[in-house]
């Protein structure tokens, strides 16, 4: 029988190459989660913040346009909200 050589393990679905199973036993601990989970956290914090702010090119105009349709509803069915509109004066009161 011929016996292989060193022949490494297949890489596993992700970009890195990690091999099956070599990096990824060093990098997770006893439950399964990886060692560090409070980068992690951090980094999803800082992406959400940065996309948030990217968006307010989308969110300013969709308030701006929203929001008298709202106002005009909630008026409508009795609420009492912003200032009221100004009384057209009586031109008979003279």
């Amino acid at each position: 029988m011929r016996q292989e050589k060193n022949v490494p393990a297949p890489a596993t679905g992700t970009a890195a190459g990690i091999r099956a199973g070599e990096e990824v036993a060093e990098q997770t601990g006893s439950g399964g989660e990886t060692k560090h989970d409070s980068a992690s956290v951090w980094t999803q914090l800082l992406l959400a913040y940065g996309v948030h702010k990217s968006l307010i090119f989308f969110r300013v105009p969709l308030t701006a346009a929203v929001t008298p349709k709202i106002v005009k509803w909630l008026r409508a069915r009795g609420w009492k909200i912003g200032k009221p509109k100004p009384q057209a004066p009586n031109a008979s009161a003279n």
